[in-house]
């Protein structure tokens, strides 16, 4: 196992903690002048890509050969977030934002995101250099990457590009999802008041906090789960040349079978051995059937959100046994605020 390295500066620890205590978190921003935080010469940078890169090098090729017997050999080299690169990132905003305006219309919104034009005006500030610079990394940076790309993704049979958008963006691959029904924030917070600032529950209550419809509910499923579904379909042939591949789906505690009412789906979904892709569609197919005639049975209250978590559950299961050298797991998320 390979170390984290050497900084390769010399640093000034107390101009560091000075640093540390104005930014609250890693020094950075116009507020941090980092010549005076370290002083790099020649030889510290030498003995630094020395070290950090070659020392890290020559291990690895002094181990390989006794490594080439073990049968779970593995190379762990300790990286750093610093050296992460920022490309095809959720993007930039392209605007000057008013941190205070922002948290105030995001309480008037019951801590959901501000979507007003008059709110908008006075949290941001557009400028021409604001969006070249987000229309240059946004688009031209993601369409550079994908070019670099794609000579890799050529040796595929069938490839699939997938860029991950942002929450503004109209693109939900993967993400935590999308609750299928209109919520009245003002409703939702005073029964979360009531609830003792506990998730709500009752029927009573959900009546007055959500507006379903079917449109809603088909998105709903097409996001949470089938969105899912085509993302890790396009990604599979990619994970098949990593030696420790994962996949992790991320559910909600909403997911769990005692939420799903309808006691034929939660037989289905919770039949780990002989649950397939084709029963989790035939699930989904009958609940909107029933969604639209208005039948009962089904979950009272986000009943799309419920399902189509309780059908990424399953799809899961179902990964782990088609792809048994992956590491497959579905990531619950306690819905305790709607934003």
């Amino acid at each position: 196992m390979n170390n984290a390295g050497i900084l390769g500066a010399m640093g000034n620890a107390d101009a560091f903690i000075r640093a540390v205590q104005i930014t609250g978190d890693w020094p950075e921003g116009e507020h941090v002048n980092w010549k005076e935080l370290v002083t790099q010469t020649f030889e510290t940078a030498e003995e630094c890509l020395n070290t950090n890169y070659y020392g890290a090098k020559r291990m690895v090729e002094t181990l390989a050969p006794v490594l080439q017997l073990s049968d779970s050999a593995r190379i762990v080299n300790i990286s750093s977030f610093l050296g992460l690169l920022e490309v095809n990132n959720a993007g930039i905003g392209g605007l000057v934002l008013d941190s205070d305006a922002f948290t105030k219309f995001t309480q008037l919104a019951g801590g959901g995101f501000p979507l007003g034009e008059d709110d908008w005006s006075e949290i941001s500030i557009p400028t021409v250099e604001g969006t070249k610079e987000c229309l240059n990394i946004n688009y031209y940076g993601a369409k550079r990457m994908v070019d670099g790309l794609l000579p890799l993704l050529q040796l595929s049979d069938s490839p699939k590009i997938v860029n991950v958008s942002s929450f503004l963006g109209s693109l939900k691959v993967n993400n935590a999802g999308i609750a299928g029904v209109i919520l009245d924030a003002d409703a939702y917070t005073r029964a979360t008041k009531l609830a003792g600032g506990d998730f709500p529950d009752g029927e009573d209550y959900w009546n007055e906090i959500e507006t379903p419809s079917i449109e809603g509910a088909k998105e709903c499923l097409n996001t949470n789960y089938y969105g899912a579904k085509r993302m890790v379909e396009a990604f599979v042939p990619l994970l098949r040349l990593s030696d420790s591949a994962w996949i992790v789906n991320v559910s909600s505690l909403k997911g769990l079978l005692k939420n799903v009412t309808n006691e034929w789906a939660k037989g289905v979904l919770s039949d780990g051995d002989n649950v397939t892709e084709e029963k989790i569609d035939e699930v989904l197919k009958e609940y909107l059937k029933d969604f639209k005639v208005g039948s009962k049975g089904w979950p009272f209250n986000m009943s799309a959100y419920i399902i189509s978590k309780a059908a990424m559950n399953a799809y899961t299961r179902i990964l782990a046994k088609k792809y048994p050298n992956f590491s497959s797991i579905a990531f619950a998320l306690a819905m305790s605020k709607l934003i």
